[in-house]
């Protein structure tokens, strides 16, 4: 019987012993062992086409926002609001962008022709600037004016899509017949654009129409002068309160926190009470 089961024992660890090639738990481990190189190289591939999508799709995202493609989005939606805005007083608006003008560039996005009835019958317009990247001042005013000349208009905007891109601070600058705006992309509140077409058509008419109508203009550039410190004020308030929901997230942050640590801090003095006393 002893020697029975001492042959049953070696018989026994032969069959379990990993480095014995004829044992099963040696051919177990040798396939589990391949299917998990199998599956490792899979994992790695994996990885490997995951990390070239990324950056095929960050060069991608770098290439649109250095292109002319992220501009004619923008500008595009420029034109459609100021559509809207110009139908209101009987003003066509035409987006250009793509058309040669008076001087064989392309410079102005969007030119409004206002309505005769409002230039003494004499042609007049303005022109807007689309500009989805960042200018220096020089550099935007510089544009202004080659598009004024080029679609031969009064007066020129050039409308910006985010806060950070423009020159200036504050939602609408004025420089002589040259202005300024943001137009945020991402938030599309028409006040600035409004305004700006309001001034606009104020200094065509200024250019266009004549001595009778110095009074009116005169009370269009009070008005506007009201308007811009409403927007203005508008702006500072939307600035305050975006400051203060970014407070407000941050405390709502900090009480989660706190409210976790005294859960817990509550769950240790309950252990306490039923831990029997000694």
């Amino acid at each position: 019987m002893r020697d029975s089961n001492e042959r049953q024992l070696v018989a026994t660890r032969h069959l379990l012993d990993p480095d014995n090639q004829d044992s099963p738990l040696f051919r177990l481990v040798t396939g589990v062992q391949a299917q998990i190189a199998l599956v490792l190289d899979s994992v790695g591939r994996l990885a490997e086409q995951v990390a070239v999508n990324k950056a095929a799709v960050d060069a991608t995202t770098a290439a649109m926002e250095r292109s002319a493609i992220k501009g004619l989005a923008f500008e595009d939606t420029v034109v459609q609001a100021v559509t809207r805005l110009a139908a209101t007083w009987g003003d066509v608006t035409d987006g250009v962008g793509r058309v040669g003008g008076a001087t064989g560039g392309n410079v102005g996005d969007v030119v409004v022709e206002l309505a005769a009835n409002d230039t003494g019958g004499r042609s007049g317009r303005y022109v807007l600037e689309c500009k989805d990247q960042r200018h220096t001042l020089g550099a935007t005013l510089g544009e202004l004016r080659r598009a004024a000349a080029n679609r031969e208009a009064s007066a020129a905007i050039a409308v910006f899509a985010h806060a950070d891109e423009s020159p200036v601070p504050g939602p609408f600058a004025v420089f002589d017949d040259l202005a300024i705006i943001v137009y945020d992309k991402d938030d599309l509140d028409e006040a600035a654009l409004h305004l700006a077409c309001s001034w606009a058509r104020w200094v065509v008419r200024r250019h266009r129409a004549g001595e009778d109508a110095a009074l009116e203009a005169g009370l269009i550039h009070s008005l506007l002068a009201d308007a811009r410190r409403a927007l203005d004020r508008v702006a500072n308030i939307r600035r305050a309160h975006s400051a203060a929901a970014r407070k407000i997230k941050e405390a709502a942050g900090q009480v989660d926190d706190l409210s976790s640590e005294l859960s817990a801090a509550l769950d240790k003095v309950d252990h306490a009470f039923r831990a029997p006393s000694t």
